[in-house]
Protein backbone atom coordinates (compact mmCIF):
# COMPACT_ATOMS: atom_id res chain seq x y z
CA UNK A 1 0.00 0.00 0.00
CA UNK A 2 1.22 3.29 -0.69
CA UNK A 3 2.04 5.61 1.71
CA UNK A 4 -0.39 8.66 0.89
CA UNK A 5 0.62 10.17 3.92
CA UNK A 6 1.68 14.09 4.49
CA UNK A 7 3.35 14.81 7.66
CA UNK A 8 3.75 18.78 6.69
CA UNK A 9 -0.19 18.96 5.97
CA UNK A 10 -0.74 16.72 8.81
CA UNK A 11 1.07 19.42 11.32
CA UNK A 12 0.17 22.67 9.83
CA UNK A 13 -3.27 21.98 9.06
CA UNK A 14 -4.57 19.00 11.00
CA UNK A 15 -3.74 19.60 14.11
CA UNK A 16 -6.40 19.17 15.67
CA UNK A 17 -6.06 15.51 15.47
CA UNK A 18 -3.10 15.49 18.14
CA UNK A 19 -4.57 18.66 20.11
CA UNK A 20 -7.53 16.99 21.35
CA UNK A 21 -5.86 13.35 21.87
CA UNK A 22 -4.31 15.66 24.98
CA UNK A 23 -7.36 14.81 27.10
CA UNK A 24 -6.70 11.13 26.44
CA UNK A 25 -3.46 10.88 28.34
CA UNK A 26 -4.98 12.35 31.30
CA UNK A 27 -7.22 8.44 31.28
CA UNK A 28 -4.19 6.40 30.17
CA UNK A 29 -3.00 7.93 33.94
CA UNK A 30 0.82 6.95 32.87
CA UNK A 31 3.55 6.63 35.60
CA UNK A 32 7.59 5.96 35.48
CA UNK A 33 6.61 2.28 35.70
CA UNK A 34 4.91 2.03 32.69
CA UNK A 35 6.05 0.31 29.47
CA UNK A 36 3.63 1.95 26.54
CA UNK A 37 2.95 1.08 23.07
CA UNK A 38 1.13 4.23 21.16
CA UNK A 39 -0.24 2.68 17.96
CA UNK A 40 -0.37 4.93 14.75
CA UNK A 41 1.85 8.05 16.46
CA UNK A 42 2.14 10.04 13.51
CA UNK A 43 4.18 12.83 13.41
CA UNK A 44 5.06 12.11 16.84
CA UNK A 45 3.30 15.05 19.43
CA UNK A 46 1.59 12.82 21.73
CA UNK A 47 4.11 10.01 22.14
CA UNK A 48 6.72 12.64 22.85
CA UNK A 49 4.61 14.03 25.97
CA UNK A 50 3.83 10.30 27.21
CA UNK A 51 7.81 10.16 27.40
CA UNK A 52 8.06 12.35 29.70
CA UNK A 53 5.68 10.56 32.50
CA UNK A 54 6.36 7.03 31.75
CA UNK A 55 9.35 4.45 32.26
CA UNK A 56 9.45 3.81 28.51
CA UNK A 57 7.66 4.09 25.12
CA UNK A 58 7.33 2.93 22.00
CA UNK A 59 5.56 4.81 19.10
CA UNK A 60 4.22 2.71 15.76
CA UNK A 61 3.09 4.17 12.47
CA UNK A 62 2.96 2.01 9.17
CA UNK A 63 3.84 5.66 7.27
CA UNK A 64 7.21 6.06 6.95
CA UNK A 65 6.76 9.72 5.82
CA UNK A 66 5.38 10.51 9.80
CA UNK A 67 8.46 8.82 11.17
CA UNK A 68 10.69 10.96 9.29
CA UNK A 69 9.17 13.53 10.86
CA UNK A 70 8.75 12.08 14.08
CA UNK A 71 12.20 11.37 14.40
CA UNK A 72 13.70 14.45 13.60
CA UNK A 73 11.88 16.67 16.01
CA UNK A 74 11.66 14.02 18.82
CA UNK A 75 15.23 12.07 18.32
CA UNK A 76 14.97 10.58 21.74
CA UNK A 77 12.20 9.18 21.66
CA UNK A 78 11.72 5.12 20.04
CA UNK A 79 9.88 5.15 16.68
CA UNK A 80 9.66 2.00 14.69
CA UNK A 81 7.55 1.55 11.18
CA UNK A 82 5.12 -1.34 11.73
CA UNK A 83 2.07 -2.05 10.45
CA UNK A 84 -0.74 -2.55 13.28
CA UNK A 85 -1.99 -6.09 11.42
CA UNK A 86 1.77 -7.11 11.35
CA UNK A 87 3.02 -5.96 14.92
CA UNK A 88 4.17 -8.88 16.92
CA UNK A 89 4.96 -7.89 20.30
CA UNK A 90 3.78 -9.95 22.95
CA UNK A 91 3.41 -9.37 26.56
CA UNK A 92 5.65 -6.01 26.67
CA UNK A 93 3.88 -2.85 27.64
CA UNK A 94 1.75 -2.01 30.59
CA UNK A 95 -0.82 0.30 28.63
CA UNK A 96 -1.46 1.37 24.82
CA UNK A 97 -2.43 4.01 23.35
CA UNK A 98 -3.99 5.37 20.73
CA UNK A 99 -5.39 8.31 19.18
CA UNK A 100 -7.65 8.84 16.02
CA UNK A 101 -6.51 5.44 14.53
CA UNK A 102 -8.85 2.75 15.28
CA UNK A 103 -11.12 3.89 12.35
CA UNK A 104 -8.76 3.44 9.93
CA UNK A 105 -8.60 -0.55 10.54
CA UNK A 106 -10.75 -2.65 8.48
CA UNK A 107 -9.79 -6.15 10.28
CA UNK A 108 -10.43 -5.43 13.43
CA UNK A 109 -10.36 -8.51 14.80
CA UNK A 110 -6.68 -9.38 13.93
CA UNK A 111 -5.98 -5.45 15.44
CA UNK A 112 -7.52 -6.35 18.46
CA UNK A 113 -6.08 -10.07 18.99
CA UNK A 114 -2.36 -8.47 17.86
CA UNK A 115 -3.31 -5.68 20.73
CA UNK A 116 -4.20 -8.23 23.27
CA UNK A 117 -0.92 -9.91 23.19
CA UNK A 118 1.33 -7.32 22.98
CA UNK A 119 -0.26 -6.50 26.71
CA UNK A 120 1.06 -7.82 30.28
CA UNK A 121 -1.77 -8.98 32.39
CA UNK A 122 -3.70 -6.56 33.87
CA UNK A 123 -2.45 -3.93 31.03
CA UNK A 124 -4.50 -1.57 30.25
CA UNK A 125 -5.79 -0.55 26.34
CA UNK A 126 -6.27 3.59 26.09
CA UNK A 127 -8.01 4.77 22.79
CA UNK A 128 -10.12 6.91 20.68
CA UNK A 129 -11.53 6.60 17.85
CA UNK A 130 -14.39 7.63 15.08
CA UNK A 131 -17.85 6.59 15.71
CA UNK A 132 -20.82 5.55 14.53
CA UNK A 133 -21.76 8.91 11.80
CA UNK A 134 -18.61 10.46 12.76
CA UNK A 135 -18.20 12.91 9.44
CA UNK A 136 -21.54 11.77 7.97
CA UNK A 137 -22.13 15.37 6.96
CA UNK A 138 -18.93 15.34 4.61
CA UNK A 139 -19.35 11.73 3.53
CA UNK A 140 -22.20 12.30 1.95
CA UNK A 141 -21.81 15.02 0.26
CA UNK A 142 -18.48 13.37 -0.82
CA UNK A 143 -20.01 10.26 -2.29
CA UNK A 144 -22.88 11.93 -3.97
CA UNK A 145 -20.46 14.22 -5.83
CA UNK A 146 -18.33 11.63 -7.16
CA UNK A 147 -21.48 9.37 -8.19
CA UNK A 148 -22.69 12.09 -9.82
CA UNK A 149 -19.61 12.46 -12.31
CA UNK A 150 -19.52 8.51 -12.97
CA UNK A 151 -17.04 7.57 -9.89
CA UNK A 152 -19.36 4.85 -8.50
CA UNK A 153 -16.14 2.61 -7.47
CA UNK A 154 -14.45 5.63 -5.78
CA UNK A 155 -17.46 6.07 -4.13
CA UNK A 156 -17.72 2.96 -2.69
CA UNK A 157 -14.50 2.32 -1.48
CA UNK A 158 -14.14 1.73 2.05
CA UNK A 159 -11.93 2.70 4.27
CA UNK A 160 -12.77 3.59 7.69
CA UNK A 161 -14.99 1.87 10.25
CA UNK A 162 -17.21 3.84 12.77
CA UNK A 163 -18.70 1.70 15.16
CA UNK A 164 -21.48 1.60 17.78
CA UNK A 165 -20.71 1.55 21.04
CA UNK A 166 -22.20 -1.51 21.26
CA UNK A 167 -20.94 -2.37 18.12
CA UNK A 168 -17.08 -1.83 19.78
CA UNK A 169 -17.62 -3.01 23.25
CA UNK A 170 -18.70 -6.40 21.73
CA UNK A 171 -16.02 -6.79 19.46
CA UNK A 172 -13.11 -5.48 22.69
CA UNK A 173 -15.27 -8.56 24.31
CA UNK A 174 -14.42 -10.94 21.89
CA UNK A 175 -11.13 -10.27 21.96
CA UNK A 176 -10.99 -10.80 25.41
CA UNK A 177 -10.64 -7.56 27.08
CA UNK A 178 -12.64 -6.14 30.28
CA UNK A 179 -14.06 -3.36 29.29
CA UNK A 180 -13.85 -0.37 31.72
CA UNK A 181 -14.94 2.63 30.42
CA UNK A 182 -17.14 4.02 26.77
CA UNK A 183 -17.89 7.19 26.17
CA UNK A 184 -19.54 8.28 22.51
CA UNK A 185 -19.58 12.05 21.95
CA UNK A 186 -20.34 14.66 19.34
CA UNK A 187 -17.48 17.19 18.61
CA UNK A 188 -17.56 19.56 15.74
CA UNK A 189 -13.77 20.09 15.18
CA UNK A 190 -12.54 23.80 13.97
CA UNK A 191 -10.48 23.13 10.90
CA UNK A 192 -7.61 25.18 10.12
CA UNK A 193 -8.46 27.75 6.75
CA UNK A 194 -11.40 28.97 4.21
CA UNK A 195 -10.90 25.76 2.15
CA UNK A 196 -10.92 23.36 5.36
CA UNK A 197 -13.31 20.68 4.03
CA UNK A 198 -11.11 21.03 0.59
CA UNK A 199 -8.09 20.11 3.10
CA UNK A 200 -9.73 17.84 5.28
CA UNK A 201 -10.77 15.64 2.17
CA UNK A 202 -7.08 16.15 0.70
CA UNK A 203 -5.37 15.11 3.97
CA UNK A 204 -7.37 12.06 5.01
CA UNK A 205 -9.32 10.78 2.00
CA UNK A 206 -6.95 11.39 -1.36
CA UNK A 207 -7.08 8.01 -1.94
CA UNK A 208 -11.10 8.61 -3.14
CA UNK A 209 -9.59 10.64 -5.92
CA UNK A 210 -7.38 7.79 -7.84
CA UNK A 211 -8.42 7.76 -11.56
CA UNK A 212 -10.42 11.04 -11.22
CA UNK A 213 -9.30 14.02 -13.62
CA UNK A 214 -7.97 16.89 -11.29
CA UNK A 215 -10.62 19.36 -13.37
CA UNK A 216 -13.38 16.60 -11.86
CA UNK A 217 -11.64 16.68 -8.64
CA UNK A 218 -11.49 20.00 -8.30
CA UNK A 219 -14.93 20.62 -8.96
CA UNK A 220 -15.83 18.07 -6.61
CA UNK A 221 -13.94 19.49 -3.72
CA UNK A 222 -15.80 23.35 -4.50
CA UNK A 223 -19.17 21.30 -4.78
CA UNK A 224 -18.74 19.74 -1.43
CA UNK A 225 -17.51 22.56 0.88
CA UNK A 226 -20.23 24.59 -0.60
CA UNK A 227 -22.84 21.77 0.48
CA UNK A 228 -21.27 21.72 3.87
CA UNK A 229 -21.73 25.23 4.39
CA UNK A 230 -25.05 25.48 5.56
CA UNK A 231 -24.27 22.97 8.42
CA UNK A 232 -20.55 22.84 8.82
CA UNK A 233 -19.57 26.67 7.84
CA UNK A 234 -20.12 28.49 11.80
CA UNK A 235 -19.07 32.27 12.51
CA UNK A 236 -16.93 32.24 9.94
CA UNK A 237 -15.57 29.34 10.71
CA UNK A 238 -14.89 25.10 8.78
CA UNK A 239 -16.08 22.58 10.79
CA UNK A 240 -16.02 18.52 10.59
CA UNK A 241 -19.16 16.93 12.15
CA UNK A 242 -17.27 14.57 14.44
CA UNK A 243 -18.51 12.13 15.98
CA UNK A 244 -15.96 10.00 18.72
CA UNK A 245 -16.02 6.94 20.45
CA UNK A 246 -13.22 7.29 24.02
CA UNK A 247 -12.87 4.07 25.95
CA UNK A 248 -10.96 1.84 28.43
CA UNK A 249 -10.08 -2.22 27.84
CA UNK A 250 -7.68 -4.06 30.53
CA UNK A 251 -6.28 -7.70 29.46
CA UNK A 252 -7.30 -10.26 32.40
CA UNK A 253 -5.52 -13.02 31.44
CA UNK A 254 -3.80 -14.26 28.35
CA UNK A 255 -4.96 -17.08 26.59
CA UNK A 256 -3.98 -16.33 22.77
Amino acid sequence: MSDLWNPDLYKNDHSFVFKFGEDLIKLLNPNMNDNVLDIGCGTGELTYEISKLVKSITGIDSSSKMLESSRKNYPEVNFEVVNALEMNFHNEFDKVFSNAVFHWILDQETFLKNIYKSLKTNGKLVAEMGGKDNVEIIFSNFKNSLIKRGYQKNADKKVNFFPSVAEYTSLLEKSGFTVRYVLYFDRDTELSDENGIKNFLTMFYESYFDNVTEKDKADILEEVQNECKKKLYKNNKWYADYKRLRFIAEKKWFYF
